[in-house]
């Protein structure tokens, strides 16, 4: 298939490297950084090439622990602490360089996936680095791409997952697509490395699971996928094949990390019911031999930091009420039904920030796949009727947390000079 645009596009050539002069993440640590963590991320204990602690000592011959060398004088100048100060979650190192992207930006029912800002052409994004770069710095600010043009063979999906995992090195050249090989590409998950939610489509593979509410015609309410893994994938790609002749199956999306914040405004013991709860998740298949089951609270936040603002700051989501199970209180709960009574009164506090405000609607056209990341944006679809031979079809895959998260750390990087 030949590319659509050049890569010589008004696009790329005004658009500056994204990692050059980012502002700082709008958090900051709760407290003054304390001594012990200051030695603990002493670039001098972590020496290249592997950046693995030199300060462990180990019995040559056993490999059993046998003490920690003693601290050496701390090897770092008052900007660099200044700059770990503002590190995110994601992780810096002096030795590195320091982490530093852009501030997130939280969105309700404004926002439209066909502004230039959300929105790459497919050919640009595989053939240009810079636009790569840029693409992966929306989508952290984001948590959610449009990206036209996107073929929707197996080969598509797989090219368009490697703009967003694997190390992060650019081997254009070089690509791997082989399963039991390659570094990066598609999350191999239980419906494969790619996926179709038309069962007849070779995507699919036989063996794969389909025992979900996504292969039918019914209406799903707004959730992350894949509550019921233990690491949920970071990313979703959804590439629209075939739309539903009638104009059904609207695509629908919220902004996770915007809910939790009004959901905070509006009620803080809900919010502190949804970061504390262990919910659980299950998903089970009888053909294919699955029973997948995980917990986790619904809003994730990190205990270290909060917003300059004071609000807490949001790491993840993890929601789904189709796969949600029985939970059990904590055993700090003296009075069970009372702990129930409270919880279910959060949740129905987030049913309301989630589905009565900030929904986005989009009807996908064929060749459009929207990247959402999965710990961050909910995704729903409006329910669709098909006549005699008429199917709605979307193909893609997963990407890792992991992979997404270090893509970004090695892309929004700052070295100090």
């Amino acid at each position: 298939m030949q590319m659509s645009r050049s890569l010589m596009s008004s696009r790329i050539l005004s658009s500056p490297k994204p990692f050059k002069n980012l502002p700082t993440l709008t958090c900051r640590l709760s407290s003054t950084l304390p001594i012990r963590y200051l030695n603990d991320s002493n670039p001098a204990i972590y020496p290249p090439p592997s950046y693995q602690r030199s300060d462990v000592l180990i019995h040559p011959q056993t490999g059993v622990k046998t003490g920690v060398v003693p601290s050496p004088p701390l090897a770092m100048t008052p900007l660099e602490i200044a700059n770990l100060d503002q590190t995110s979650e994601l992780g810096g190192t002096p030795a590195l360089g320091f982490y530093s992207p852009p501030p997130i930006v939280p969105w309700g029912s404004s926002l439209s996936l066909r502004s230039p800002e959300v929105s790459f052409d497919y050919f640009d994004l595989l053939g240009s680095s810079e636009c790569n770069d840029e693409a992966l710095v929306q989508l952290y600010k984001h948590g959610i791409l449009r990206v036209y043009n996107t073929p929707t063979d197996q080969d598509g999906q797989w090219l368009l997952a490697e703009c967003f995992s694997g190390g992060g090195k650019d081997k254009r050249d070089e690509r791997d697509r082989s399963i039991y090989t390659s570094n990066s590409g598609p999350m191999k998950t239980l419906y494969g490395t790619t996926w179709s939610t038309s069962t007849s489509s070779s995507l699919q593979g036989s063996s794969t699971s389909t025992a979900d509410s996504a292969y039918t015609s019914l209406p799903l309410p707004l959730h992350t996928d894949m509550t019921y893994f233990h690491s949920p994938p970071g990313l979703q790609i959804f590439t629209m094949s075939s739309p539903a002749p009638n104009g059904g199956g609207a695509s629908v999306y919220r902004d996770g990390f915007e809910a939790a914040r009004a959901l905070f405004e509006l009620d803080r013991g809900a919010f502190e019911i949804l970061t504390e709860a262990e919910f659980t998740y299950r998903y089970i298949d009888e053909d294919q031999g699955w029973h997948l089951e995980a917990s986790g609270p619904i809003i994730s936040v990190d205990k270290t930091r909060l917003h300059e603002d004071g609000t807490p700051v949001v790491k993840s989501i993890r929601h789904n009420d189709l796969d949600r199970v029985g939970f059990l209180p904590p055993l700090t709960a003296s009075v069970p039904s009372a702990w129930y009574d409270t919880v279910d009164l959060a949740l129905r506090k987030w049913d309301e920030v989630v589905h009565e405000r900030g929904r986005v609607k989009e009807h996908l056209r064929a060749g459009e796949a929207v990247i959402v990341h999965n710990n961050r944006v909910m995704h729903a679809r409006e329910s669709f009727e098909l006549g005699e031979g008429e199917e709605r079809s979307i193909v893609g895959c997963y990407v890792s947390r992991e992979d997404i998260e270090s893509r970004w750390r090695r892309v929004m990087t700052k070295r100090l000079e």
